[in-house]
């Protein structure tokens, strides 16, 4: 049986992230996935690291500090050097309800402090200039947040953490004992004194009691685009967004939507919000929504 400090499961971000700052204080460190590195949510994701997006209170407050902390490990001889990278975010408006979805963005950026600020708010005739839609009614423009691919800085943490690797390999049980803690694998036995659970969804195949409730989302990759075609300096979310995330139900018109430049030259757009976990059907219906809102505000 190989003994660790510590067995992660799960290696996604969080996963990856937890096995690099315990190695820092050197502990020995396993991680196990039964897939592999970012084979989930980590793999699928946007990588904003932002601020704007995010609601008023703790959670705009955590964001805020992971912005500046993420920064900090994208200098030199970091983990996230090479793979955190500062960008401008656009935000924009169709209609009135989004245009205070605006406003009251402004006022949170304002009260946070001075990492992300609003460096130009531009009515339709400036937006429409810059080669946003004519639909859109006003654009914000800000500076300070970032960007990093989910896959990409997974694997960052995971080769800079010098942790030993245990892909293909699932957790059937853990068991704690007096003073260690057994990990059963379909591959052997792991024998840690602690372990992180890490796991996501899978995590309830593990600890059933988990107050953990499935979400999917429904998104499109587009093709890559063609040389010399117009290039985005950074995301844009549409003011119904930030209105989804409110806590009171807001109605508006538009579907919330993101469009993302990838560094492959692809657009993501998307997403929707679904409170279920299921990953084996697209809504018709959902895509064309999306892909209208998207055309209507940024038509490359």
């Amino acid at each position: 049986m190989q003994e660790f400090d510590l067995v992660v499961v799960g290696a996604g971000i969080v996963g990856a992230s937890v096995a690099w700052h315990a190695a820092q204080r050197g502990v020995r460190v396993a991680v196990v996935d039964g897939i592999g590195p970012a084979a989930g949510a980590s793999g699928a994701s946007d990588g904003a690291v932002s601020v704007a997006s995010k609601r008023e209170g703790i959670l705009a407050d955590v964001a805020y500090e992971s912005l500046e902390y993420s920064k900090e490990l994208a200098k030199k001889n970091g983990p996230l050097a090479g793979i955190f990278h500062a960008r401008p975010s656009f935000f924009v408006a169709t209609d009135e309800a989004e245009e205070g979805a605006l406003d009251a963005l402004a006022i949170k950026l304002r009260k946070l402090g001075n990492q992300v600020k609003v460096v130009a708010d531009l009515p339709n005739q400036k937006a429409v200039a810059l080669g946003f839609g004519s639909g859109v009614r006003r654009l914000l423009k800000l500076d300070g947040e970032g960007h990093m691919l989910g896959y990409g800085a997974t694997q960052a943490y995971l080769r800079a953490s010098g942790a030993a690797f245990f892909w293909r390999d699932a957790v059937i049980d853990i068991a704690e004992e007096v003073s260690s803690v057994t990990v059963q694998c379909q591959s052997g036995k792991l024998r840690a004194r602690a372990v992180v659970c890490a796991a996501g969804l899978q995590s309830l195949n593990l600890f059933e009691s988990l107050p953990i409730f499935p979400r999917a989302g429904q998104l499109i990759i587009t093709d890559q685009r063609q040389p010399n075609e117009r290039t985005l300096e950074g995301s844009i979310t549409a003011g119904s967004y930030l209105i989804s995330k409110q806590l009171v139900k807001n109605e508006t018109s538009s579907p919330p939507v993101v469009i993302d430049p990838l560094e492959t030259g692809q657009y993501l757009i998307g997403s929707t919000r679904e409170p279920h976990g299921r990953s084996d059907f697209t809504d018709v219906s959902v895509i064309r929504n999306l892909i209208k809102q998207a055309v209507d505000i940024y038509p490359v």
